[in-house]
């Protein structure tokens, strides 16, 4: 009886420290991850604005080259998968924007015209035949610079269902 009474303490001392050392490691890539996010070396800070699909660009270190195309993520079963959004690092409505380089100097705040979940003229209603809304969903912004070697990641926001949407709003 003494010996299974310690096989069994013995077998749940060993279980739980399977548990704690699984726990652990989760714990720690969860926290590594969360840093990355929340660098405050980070060159480019993106940070989302009150409406679904807006934010702003901070540059907190020297001037910078970024590719004027932005990406678009969103959430899929736990993995980020880059959507066609149509999204461009633009203060203003072109209809057929080109892609390129835009320099930010140290401290330049720079606000793009916000997108509308749209997969076609995502910032600026251009319509297209297959163009779709990708709400509701978890999504996130990416820029990168021009030489593609670095990309900066946004926050997740919640693009809402079309119903509650900026383009579904009574005028």
């Amino acid at each position: 009886m003494d010996r299974l009474q310690r096989y069994r303490s013995l077998t749940i001392a060993c279980t739980l420290l399977a548990i704690i050392a699984v726990f652990s490691a989760s714990c720690s890539k969860l926290s590594s991850q969360a840093a990355k996010r929340e660098d405050p070396n980070e060159t480019i800070l993106l940070r989302n604005l009150d409406t679904p699909g807006a934010f702003e660009l901070e540059n907190r270190g020297p001037a910078i080259a970024l590719y004027s195309e932005v990406v678009v993520q969103r959430l899929e079963n736990g993995i980020w998968q880059d959507e066609v959004a149509n999204v461009t690092l633009t203060d203003f409505c072109v209809w057929d924007p080109k892609p390129g380089c835009q320099t930010f100097e140290h401290s330049a705040k720079f606000r793009p015209v916000p997108w509308t979940g749209l997969v076609c003229g995502g910032q600026c209603g251009m319509t297209c035949r297959a163009n779709a809304y990708l709400g509701p969903g978890q999504c996130r912004f990416v820029v990168t610079t021009c030489d593609r070697k670095r990309r900066f990641y946004g926050p997740t926001f919640t693009l809402p269902d079309y119903e509650h949407s900026v383009l579904n709003k009574k005028r």
